[in-house]
């Protein structure tokens, strides 16, 4: 018997992760699916909520509950911050953590928190795994996301709207490690030397302490607002961008992100640091879309000189946890770079099309039931 505990919704990376490996876990072995928020609007489709509901049972009520008794194994997402389970009181006969961190320095006390708790960590990228055993945790695996291929795929990805435009995407929410300062600037230059440039921007972001890192950009001025629509037009604004040329998408179902990515011709993913692989990066890759993308930290694992075009001139910049203390080490994207592989990307259609069919070959390999083996594997081998 399997436990799965993480947290749902449609709108976040973990929700997205939880149901898929939810529904690849449920076709190997026998299933619990520990969550909250479980509503069929938090589900992408009708027909995947009626699945996942028979197996599928309220977190806190299944552990308060009479007849509690985990039987068999846990796997359980993590806190970034403090390395513990998401529920401490869930506990099984094996105990396997999931993890997604871009901190890069922790103390022995979160160190201690994720060896009590956890039999085996699985971190999202190579690079999540290193930091976490350059701190002393060697019980340590990767274990990539995956793609839901019946949604991001190449098929049918030649664009049906803006034809006349050549289209930028960037996705993620808008904060300082996802790297929307660069994108503004660089779109910027390219909106200066030709008028048929449009942004296609999917960049909310619902917390504003996040969205506050911004602050710490030396690329643009930082205008938070009363609201993340009122935010994003002072920061346009501020920072010269035509609002007649971006187009600032509102919260939008996941399923309907494939054609949005079908419709573009180029993404940029300038991130400061990934801990795991990007699942809107793999997902806009998959549709067989090329992507300018900088080659650091979970990139690394999805990105490659045959599939992407590299943003390798990166600077180590350090982040404090707010009170002086160093909390992680990224890599600074170089601007100048990113112009000059946005400029290529547009003078050279021809082969921009041929980087895209080839990443959308590559990640055929990442998918969601590849995932859920891995993970599946890991338990069987330990019970």
């Amino acid at each position: 018997m399997l436990h799965l505990a993480m947290p749902f919704g449609a709108m976040h990376g973990w929700g997205i992760c939880s149901q898929h490996l939810a529904k690849s876990l449920s076709r190997l072995t026998p299933l619990t699916f520990l969550t909250d928020r479980f509503s069929p609007q938090n589900v992408n489709g009708v027909l995947d909520y009626m699945y996942l509901q028979r197996f599928t049972r309220n977190l806190a009520e299944y552990v308060e509950s009479p007849d509690y008794s985990p039987p068999g194994a846990v796997i359980q997402a993590m806190f970034n911050d403090s390395l513990l389970p998401w529920e401490p009181r869930l506990r099984g006969q094996f105990n396997l953590g999931y993890i997604f961190s871009e901190q890069t320095v922790y103390s022995q006390e979160c160190i201690e928190n994720a060896r009590r708790s956890f039999d085996v960590i699985a971190a999202g990228s190579t690079w999540c795994e290193g930091v976490l055993r350059q701190q002393g945790l060697s019980n340590t695996r990767t274990i990539i996301q995956g793609v839901d291929r019946s949604v991001f795929n190449p098929s049918a990805n030649r664009k049906d709207l803006f034809s006349d435009r050549f289209v930028v995407y960037s996705g993620g929410k808008f904060e300082l490690r996802k790297g929307q300062d660069l994108v503004i600037r660089a779109f910027a230059e390219l909106a200066r030397r030709h008028d048929d440039v449009l942004l296609v921007a999917s960049w909310f972001n619902p917390w504003a302490n996040h969205m506050d890192s911004m602050r710490l950009s030396r690329h643009i001025d930082y205008e938070p607002g009363q609201s993340f629509e009122a935010a994003m037009e002072r920061i346009l604004a501020a920072n010269g961008l035509d609002r007649n040329r971006v187009l600032l998408l509102p919260p939008s179902p996941h399923h309907e992100m494939g054609r949005v990515y079908k419709n573009c011709d180029v993404g940029i993913f300038p991130n400061r640091c990934e801990g795991g692989t990007n699942l809107v990066l793999m997902e806009f890759l998959a549709c067989g879309k090329p992507a300018i993308a900088s080659f650091s930290t979970g990139h690394k694992d999805i990105v490659s000189s045959r599939n992407s075009l590299l943003l390798e001139d990166l600077e180590t910049i350090q982040i404090t946890d707010g009170q002086g203390g160093l909390h992680s080490v990224w890599d600074d994207p170089n601007l100048d770079e990113l112009i000059e592989n946005l400029e290529w990307a547009y003078l050279h259609p021809e082969q921009l099309a041929a980087l895209g069919k080839r990443a959308g070959e590559d990640l055929k390999a990442h998918t969601w039931e590849a995932s859920a083996r891995r993970f599946y594997n890991q338990v069987a081998r330990a019970l």
